[in-house]
């Protein structure tokens, strides 16, 4: 038995079973399954007056898709088209059938036909189960507005012959930080230049979530001065799963994968905290998570790299900033943390577990951690485990390095150029001390390779030969 309900965009609210079975036969947008009628007054409310059962119905073979967009409502004309929400659902002649839900708007089981640049400048809005087919170069912008909530639920944008821009939650200008949010909660975007790019002063939440096949799936930051931005991130998967689609003229940026999962520029706080029950995993990017003049703490987060691809999980560029990454799983990736160019900068990498099982392109083999140019930067590398890479850590031309109380086992392995730890021209005392070091079917020695000042004290070496 499935009970059903619908709302068929005329908000005629029917209260016998006999009349939704009719209703129910000649409605296209009854996708909903839930348990319970609500009946409308002032719109719909949360009082429920009927349970009743539907059996053998049957829902119109008519679906939407990329190739029949026609059940759809179509929002714009061209590329230069700029739509605004209120207009269409303005209740003397509404395009877009809504509800009212204890003062807030709700648009539910739609589809849309996205032509050019649709605006959400409604204050507090739902969308529910909405499928979005955006053309060529389209985009949607989230207008703030103080007090603001934005929510797409079950919902999925895609693009269909070409990429698409984005959403962009536009900069906030109001002296109260981060009050206009937009929530997503188990909702796909894909196809997208930029999947979600988010602005100045804003908040948002992003639960469940998958992002595919986008160049970027999050993109946080603008302008020159630091963006405070309020995120939870959790339990959402970042992937490429094949060729993206080809750019949309004038498209910034296009390669033929996936580049970043998140791109964070000159944010105050890059928080990606996750607990055990909602990770958030990386897979098959170029850069899971790119982080450039940001704070940032990176949490029980999973990255991890299936097809055999040069791909990093956490890369660090032009950084001045304090970066903690702890607790984190890197399965397969060439370079688990990478981090170029930085200067002042202060990185924490704790407890984290590197595992290298298959080898990339022509056979090479990734480093756990690829440090280089760390200009008056202090790295402590604690507690982690290391299995099977070409090095454990590889650091050069830095100032300060601690690499203490790590499990590091090779034992897959067959070269002579392996590393538990390759560092050379760091300025300033630094030590290797207190690791568990197992080594098997490799070379006869393992280097320690420092053209300074270095401390190496404690360690356990196992199955040399």
């Amino acid at each position: 038995m499935k009970v059903i309900i619908c709302n068929f965009g005329d908000m005629i609210s029917p209260n016998t079973a006999y009349h939704i079975q009719k209703l129910l036969i000649r409605s296209l947008r009854c996708l909903f399954l839930i348990l319970i009628v609500f009946k409308l007054n002032v719109g719909w409310t949360s009082t429920p007056v009927k349970n009743f059962s539907v059996n053998s119905i049957k829902l119109s073979s008519n679906q939407h898709s990329c190739s029949n967009q026609t059940p759809c409502i179509q929002i714009g004309n061209n590329n230069n088209s700029v739509t605004l929400l209120s207009d269409l659902i303005n209740e003397n002649n509404p395009i877009i059938p809504s509800y009212l839900w204890f003062g807030a708007r709700v648009v539910r089981n739609q589809c849309f036909s996205i032509k050019g640049k649709f605006v959400i400048d409604v204050a507090i809005i739902y969308f529910v189960n909405i499928h979005c087919y955006m053309d060529s170069g389209s985009e949607v912008e989230i207008v703030p507005y103080n007090n603001a909530s934005r929510w797409f639920i079950d919902s999925e944008f895609q693009g269909c012959s070409q990429m698409w821009r984005g959403i962009k939650v536009l900069g906030n200008d109001s002296s109260t930080f981060g009050n206009s949010a937009a929530i997503f909660l188990n909702t796909k975007i894909k196809d997208a230049w930029r999947g979600i790019e988010v602005e100045h002063n804003n908040s948002i939440n992003i639960g469940q979530c998958s992002f595919v096949n986008n160049y970027t799936s999050l993109h946080f930051g603008k302008g020159n001065n630091y963006s405070n931005i309020l995120m939870n991130i959790q339990g959402c998967i970042f992937e490429n799963l094949g060729a993206l689609l080809p750019a949309y003229d004038g498209q910034p940026q296009w390669l033929s994968r996936s580049v970043y999962g998140i791109y964070s520029e000159k944010i105050s706080f890059l928080d990606l905290e996750s607990d055990n029950h909602t990770t958030n995993v990386f897979k098959n990017l170029y850069f899971g998570i790119y982080i450039k003049n940001s704070n940032a703490i990176i949490t029980k987060n999973s990255f991890i790299d299936s097809d055999n691809f040069f791909t990093n999980g956490i890369a660090i560029d032009q950084s001045s900033n304090i970066i903690n990454i702890k607790n984190n799983s890197f399965i397969d990736v060439y370079n688990g943390v990478r981090c170029t160019n930085s200067n002042g900068t202060v990185i924490n990498i704790e407890n984290n577990s590197f595992l290298e099982e298959q080898k990339i392109q022509d056979n090479s083999i990734g480093n756990g951690i690829n440090m280089s140019s760390m200009n008056h930067s202090n790295v402590n590398v604690l507690n982690n485990n290391f299995t099977y890479h070409l090095s454990g850590c590889l650091y050069s031309l830095g100032t300060r390095f601690t690499f203490e109380n790590n499990d590091i086992t090779f034992t897959k392995l067959n070269t002579d150029n392996t590393y538990v730890c390759h560092v050379f021209g760091v300025h300033e005392k630094s030590s290797i001390n207190n690791n568990s070091i197992n080594i098997q079917n490799f070379g006869s020695q393992v280097y320690f390779n420092a053209l300074s000042t270095i401390r190496i004290e404690n360690s356990s070496y196992r199955n040399f030969r």
